[in-house]
């Protein structure tokens, strides 16, 4: 409570800005699951993300759902439901070898037959090594093993098929009694691979029987060539102005850089600015930048007699100037500052478009 206190009397109240709720953890000031868990983290000093490519379309969505509650400790094998209080007289060997309690590490990396299918996996891309001792930590450290870029989205496949077909066979053997066949499932894996890989149109054209038999050859992914699209500037009404403004950060949030360029009718570039102004995320240094133009004007009683548009290609800042929510909190007299001043100057607006030159 006195940290709180404390924390209260370093806050400056201005009576002149009206109340709002601002979640200041993210740049758009709106509450988000993941800022929340990204303060945690920062706060905890522990790391509870979820691996980046669980989520990466490598396989279909359900295998996807899985292999995220494989991470989250969440499949219900033998040991997880004895903990759980379902069945306490249930037979908690591993349906495989019955060498061991069938617990989520083991069943999916230290069963002799669920690693042999998993190192012969890795072996069609010549890859060899020992296995980890927990499935997170084999999770954490897949995409390392992966020996070339060319084939990450193929590699991480291989380990979304790998475990889903364990745990298919495992549920065969369970509750059918269907013996496991270590050549079929090896088989299996691979056809998954490649029709997975095909599937989501990352391969060549070429037959499923060709990718089984080069296999590691063939699932390389044919990157997409970007086309840029060029888009002539569109010039304001005659004896008006335009003022095309940008932001950017590296990183969020990150160094930030702003620039602006005002020009006529006529094309006439009137004015220039271009400057760093600290670490920010992007829709923060828009704001400056659109604080800046806005400044610029004013500071010039010539130009006060002609309509100009502040151009954003942010529609989160741009939002900000017109909406009676002040979204972020930490800038909130920034942006005051420029609602007040198109209130002074109906012929000043601030607009968004994508088309920024």
């Amino acid at each position: 409570m006195e940290v709180f206190l404390n924390f209260l009397e370093c806050i400056r109240i201005r009576s002149h800005i009206p109340d709002g709720i601002a979640w200041t953890c993210s740049s758009n000031g709106m509450f988000s699951m993941r800022a929340f868990c990204e303060a945690l983290e920062e706060s905890l000093n522990v790391n509870i993300a979820v691996p980046d490519f669980i989520w990466q379309g490598h396989c279909p969505p359900k295998i996807e759902v899985f292999v995220w509650q494989l991470w989250r400790g969440r499949v219900f094998v033998k040991e997880v439901l004895h903990k759980h209080g379902m069945d306490q007289m249930m037979d908690l060997e591993c349906p495989f070898c019955q060498d061991d309690n069938e617990s989520i590490d083991h069943i999916f990396l230290h069963c002799p037959w669920s690693r042999s299918l998993l190192l012969n996996g890795m072996s069609w891309w010549g890859v060899k090594g020992c296995v980890n001792n927990t499935v997170n930590k084999w999770l954490e450290g897949w995409i390392g093993l992966c020996p070339e870029f060319k084939h990450e989205r193929a590699w991480c496949s291989l380990f979304f098929t790998i475990v889903w077909t364990i745990w298919e066979y495992r549920n065969q053997l369970v509750f059918e009694g269907k013996e496991p066949i270590f050549q079929q499932a090896t088989d299996l894996v691979k056809f998954r691979v490649v029709w997975w890989f095909k599937y989501l149109g990352r391969g060549s054209n070429d037959p499923v029987d060709t990718f089984l038999r080069n296999l590691p050859d063939l699932c390389v992914e044919h990157k997409k060539v970007k086309v840029n699209k060029i888009v002539d500037w569109i010039p304001p009404l005659p004896d008006n102005l335009k003022f095309n403004v940008d932001g950017s950060s590296r990183g969020k949030p990150g160094p930030s850089g702003i620039g602006g360029v005002m020009r006529d009718s006529n094309e006439k570039v009137l004015c220039l600015f271009s400057f760093y102004v600290g670490i920010f995320d992007s829709n923060v240094a828009e704001i400056w930048a659109i604080k800046k133009a806005v400044d610029l004007y004013l500071s010039n009683p010539n130009l006060h007699s002609r309509d100009i548009t502040v151009v954003s290609d942010s529609k989160v800042a741009v939002s900000w100037v017109h909406q009676s929510d002040f979204g972020n909190i930490q800038h909130v007299s920034t942006i005051y500052d420029t609602r007040n001043s198109m209130k002074s100057f109906g012929s000043l607006k601030v607009v968004f478009d994508s088309r920024i030159f």
